[in-house]
């Protein structure tokens, strides 16, 4: 594994929760559309499978912060959206904030070692 990759791969892992609660702020959502949205939002350099989302809406849903319901779509399928709860939204507010407070620390100490 490349150097990029990896810290690319932990960083994408570490930003899950706030992206999937991102995007539930703006409507509800199931995991193929978040996936979907979120390569499309990040022009192709984040992707995510559905798979490697569930652990995050699991921990979201067990947390409270995110709760499910069930549509049955005209094909007689069963599609499970997710909605954010108000906990999730304190959540993504903490989230957020940590996460601009981290890029602005980055970029202190990386503009710093350009001079």
């Amino acid at each position: 594994m490349s150097e990029r990759n990896s810290m690319t791969d932990r960083l994408q892992k570490a930003a899950a929760e706030l992206f999937v609660l991102s995007f539930l702020m703006i409507e509800d959502s199931y995991p193929y559309q978040l996936v979907k949205d979120i390569k499309i939002m990040t022009h192709g350099l984040v992707e995510y499978s559905e798979a490697g989302l569930y652990p995050v809406i699991s921990r979201l849903l067990n947390s409270g912060m995110i709760s499910s319901y069930i549509i049955t779509l005209e094909s007689g399928r069963d599609r499970t959206y997710y909605r954010i709860e108000e906990d999730g939204k304190k959540r993504w507010r903490t989230l957020k904030d940590e996460y601009d407070k981290f890029i602005r620390i980055s970029h202190l100490i990386t503009e710093r070692s350009e001079d």
